[in-house]
């Protein structure tokens, strides 16, 4: 039983600063990533190889609303795993990344109270591209840190991942 809710807990650290992309009021209004982030609804095209270790197998979407709520539909092992919580995003002043802190108050419709923190890009491309990592800092997880803005991609825990829990997504 301590393996499954380890293994919940590492996908909620992973999870909980997902992806998004948004549309505007009509053709042409959509949101400025420059300006507005993560908001936004995103599918997974690159499953991080830790993600994948722990049976994600399929699909992986991320919505990102304005009000700072997000959820967020996996599936591992075939079965459909849902997200539900609110995040707070800050630009850097200094490079294009961002901080993001994640609240997860719901897992299939159950409550539950974990926190993440982490980094992400949002790479103005067509489709645009959203690069993403994030760790569980709450409850805390021996040996595991957020990855930081001032290390950059692949610095969660100091660097011991390397790329392996970076998740790459496309908008939809």
């Amino acid at each position: 039983m301590k393996k499954l809710t380890n293994v919940w807990v590492l996908l909620a650290l992973l999870l909980s600063a997902v992806f998004v992309s948004c549309e505007g009021d009509g053709p042409g209004d959509e949101i400025d990533p420059s300006e507005n982030g993560i908001i936004g609804e995103w599918e997974a095209y690159d499953v991080s190889p830790i993600l994948v270790g722990l049976g994600y197998d399929d699909s992986l979407y991320v919505k990102f609303n304005e009000d700072q709520t997000y959820e967020v539909k996996s599936y591992i092992s075939g079965a459909e795993a849902i997200l539900v919580g609110t995040y707070t995003q800050t630009k850097s002043t200094e490079t294009d990344l961002w901080s993001i802190t994640l609240n997860m108050s719901s897992l299939n419709g159950s409550p539950v109270d974990i926190t993440s923190e982490g980094i992400f890009q949002v790479f103005d491309a067509n489709p645009d591209s959203l690069w993403y990592e994030v760790s569980q800092t709450n409850p805390e997880i021996s040996g595991v840190t957020a990855p930081s803005i001032s290390a950059g991609f692949g610095s969660t825990s100091g660097g011991a991942f390397g790329e392996a829990n970076i998740q790459k997504y496309r908008r939809k």
